[in-house]
């Protein structure tokens, strides 16, 4: 199994973030095998998270990768921020972007997701088929369980209050 810090080196010494999650990419194939596998447990996907997920790169190699749930305000943005600037901060402070697969995958391992957790996954944006830009969110509201696609205009502030997740590299 590959490590996903050995793809994606750190460049600082990370802060301590408590581990919430450790997922593994690779066990599907491609996004139609995630597609499926959503579907059969019985999980949602968004008009527009499943155009963005027609286009995530799936790993072809087993990778675990663990994971933490940062707020934007605990990055040091009480006022909200754009996401270069919460991109930027991550890295600064150790952490690593997620690939795009981390919202399929995730979607699948978090069976017990609490009812009105929003999650945002810190990735790089794929942009749908009208070509705007969307992140994936993990998400369950009124009893059903997403895997959803969130808006990502590169001007948009995030609120401060809004939970996303990013990769802790194992050391």
């Amino acid at each position: 199994m590959i490590k996903y810090s050995e793809l994606n080196p750190i460049k600082t010494k990370p802060r301590d973030f408590a581990l919430w999650k450790t997922v593994t990419l690779g066990l599907k194939k491609s996004p139609k095998d995630y597609r499926k596998a959503l579907e059969k447990d019985g999980y949602r996907i968004g008009d527009y998270a499943s155009l963005i997920l027609n286009k995530t790169e799936v790993s072809q190699t087993e990778v675990e990768l663990d994971l933490v749930v940062v707020t934007i305000g605990e990055l040091g943005f009480n006022e909200g921020a754009r996401r270069d600037k919460i991109y930027a901060r991550v890295i600064e402070l150790g952490l690593q972007v997620c690939p795009a697969e981390v919202g399929p995958a995730l979607r699948l391992a978090h069976k017990d997701q609490p009812r009105g957790e929003w999650l945002r996954i810190g990735m790089e944006p794929i942009t749908d088929s009208d070509g705007y830009l969307g992140v994936f969110g993990v998400d369950n509201g009124n009893d059903d369980r997403w895997l959803l696609s969130h808006y990502d205009n590169p001007d948009i502030v995030w609120n401060a209050d809004l939970q996303w997740v990013f990769v802790r590299p194992r050391k």
